[in-house]
């Protein structure tokens, strides 16, 4: 039986053998061998599930991973061990016959778990076989999906397994198959996408997943002056949060008062000061505001504030950098209120009732998904980050809000590599860098 040859920039090539009834490597596997030579370390042990050919396997393997596959077309399985066997890799390769449903046992030790999950639309008949690999192996299981299934084993398991566990799933995100990211996001685990392709009218992406903090739960305090100077009593821990439902004396930009109203969330993130080799301070400002906005489902006014549709502030974003740390200050009002001149908004407007508990835990999910040094995952280029900004930002400025600066105004048009605003006027381009130079019109 001859093979096909199968690439992986950078790792090698191999010629895979695959029977009509077995999957064989496509343009998702290729999709996901190419994320995985791009992890930025090597653990111990991987686990494979669906391994059809053995492809994906072969490339683990083939970086150093000692690789446990699992398949429950008994095909597949005999596939993919002669396929290991031809490229010498059986002693990092161990193939079995079993999958989500069928009682898999995920090993204990597993760092890494790889799935090119099946995201066709379910067939009617599970028994059609119209295609020589067969429907019923493309396709997303009905209900909870692949996807689904796979994040219940696990959080059946999740006392056995690693809280270093990384899950590198490649799914169908547009059209959103009924395998759905949203799934672990809501059960507390960091999604962070990778890359993607688009095959015709379809997105495919690959979304790495680990349990935020990697299962160290965030500091809680009742009360203090500042989460800011609170932070600074964590040792020690690789993803440090406070995180107090009142806060006496919050600090605002530019040295202001940030004014902390009962039932709000106050919470300071910890960044290592690393993340500012890969990613500019204004880029970090903005695309901070934006992944809070999105969190409290609010819109984003440049350069980080959070408000409403109307302008009224909903929360605050504060960074103060300081030796080798990078700190993230995030006050957030549940309820609206008027002080003085202060008209402000609260998530109770866009979250309904949510408590301030169930806020925070959003709001450290989402930017652990971005910023969170898994050790394992790249982190996100500042031009993704700009490109995700920009999007955030639109929500606001497509309602026609528009920039006063030197008494002329200015259509916001792109935010440049340092975070900076690009606006047109009517003597040509500017570039705004300073909030306090502008003001702000509907």
């Amino acid at each position: 039986m001859s093979g096909e040859l199968f690439k992986v920039e950078g790792v090698g090539e191999w010629e895979i053998r695959a029977p009509p009834n077995v999957y064989p490597p496509r343009e998702d596997t290729e999709l996901l061998c190419s994320v995985i030579s791009r992890l930025k370390k090597t653990k111990q042990n991987a686990v494979e599930i669906g391994c059809g050919s053995g492809a994906v396997s072969i490339v683990l393997a083939s970086l150093g991973w000692n690789v446990v596959s699992f398949d429950v077309n008994p095909y597949a399985v005999s596939a993919t061990k002669d396929n290991v066997k031809r490229f010498g890799l059986t002693d990092r390769v161990r193939v079995e016959n079993s999958g989500i449903l069928d009682g898999i046992k995920i090993p204990r030790d597993t760092d890494l778990l790889v799935w090119n999950i099946p995201y066709l639309d379910p067939i009617s008949d599970a028994n059609d076989r119209s295609s020589g690999i067969g429907e019923v192996a493309l396709s997303d299981l009905p209900g909870l999906g692949w996807g689904g299934e796979l994040l219940n084993h696990i959080s059946e398991e999740q006392d056995f397994l690693s809280p270093e566990l990384t899950v590198l799933l490649l799914l169908r995100t547009s059209p959103e198959s009924l395998s759905k990211i949203s799934d672990w996001e809501e059960n507390g685990w960091s999604c962070r996408s990778l890359d993607f392709r688009r095959m015709g009218d379809e997105k495919i992406e690959v979304y790495a997943i680990w349990k935020t903090g990697q299962g160290a739960e965030a500091k809680e305090v009742e009360t203090c002056d500042s989460t800011m100077d609170e932070v600074k009593k964590i040792v020690g821990t690789s993803w440090s949060r406070v995180y107090s439902k009142s806060q006496r004396n919050g600090r605002g930009r530019r040295g202001s008062h940030w004014l902390s109203k009962e039932g709000g969330v106050s919470a300071t993130w910890v960044l290592d000061e690393s993340v500012l080799r890969i990613i500019p301070a204004g880029v970090l400002q903005v695309s901070l505001g934006t992944i809070v906005s999105n969190a409290l489902d609010a819109m984003v006014k440049w350069p980080n504030d959070v408000v409403t549709s109307d302008g009224r502030k909903m929360a605050g974003v504060l960074i103060e950098y300081s030796g080798d740390e990078v700190k993230i200050g995030i006050g957030a009002n549940k309820k609206s209120f008027w002080d003085g001149p202060i008209l402000g908004s609260g998530w109770e407007e866009t979250l309904g009732e949510a408590q301030a508990d169930e806020v925070f835990k959003k709001l450290d999910r989402a930017i652990s998904s971005y910023f969170e040094d898994n050790q394992m995952v790249p982190s996100p280029s500042s031009e993704s980050l700009i490109c995700m900004s920009w999007i955030g930002l639109s929500k606001l400025l497509s309602r026609g809000l528009l920039i006063r600066k030197s008494g002329f105004l200015l259509r916001p048009v792109g935010l440049n590599q340092y975070g900076e605003l690009e606006a047109m006027g009517p003597n040509g381009s500017n570039l705004i860098s300073d909030l306090d130079e502008t003001q702000w019109e509907f």
